[in-house]
């Protein structure tokens, strides 16, 4: 079960394990605009709860954010897996946000054509083993 955290340039003033919802409210966010992704789960949590936060940045690619936070003083909330993969090679680091966020099911899909194809097999393993999933 996938779950979410935010992310910060390394050396933001915040030191703490996890966000007040004051503190999250008070801060720019970038986000990632990804219909029919695992993002949805973060934003309809937001609009079930009112919680209402100052966008300063939207992205429709995950890409982009660790190079959008390693530059500025915004924060930005994404899959765990993402941001654990992200803070390895970026000066950011991981905050608890202030809400508890369901966990979501991260699958791999793929033509059952390629089910024994070695290549495409070694790939799906190195991106479980990447996410968690191994």
């Amino acid at each position: 079960m996938a779950s979410f955290i935010c992310i910060l340039i390394a050396h933001h003033p915040f030191r703490g394990k996890r966000l007040t919802m004051e503190k999250f409210l008070s801060m720019g966010h970038a986000v990632v605009k990804a219909e029919g992704r695992s993002q949805e789960v973060f934003e309809q949590l937001l609009i079930r709860n009112r919680i209402s936060r100052r966008v300063v940045l939207s992205t429709p690619h995950f890409m982009s954010i660790p190079f959008v936070i390693a530059a500025s003083d915004l924060i930005a909330t994404v899959p765990r897996a993402v941001g654990e993969s992200f803070a390895r090679f970026a000066p950011v680091r991981l905050v608890e946000p202030p809400v508890e966020v369901p966990g979501f099911d991260l699958k791999q899909h793929w033509h059952r054509k390629y089910a024994k194809d070695g290549a495409n097999a070694w790939l799906r393993a190195s991106l479980a083993q990447i996410f968690g999933h191994a």
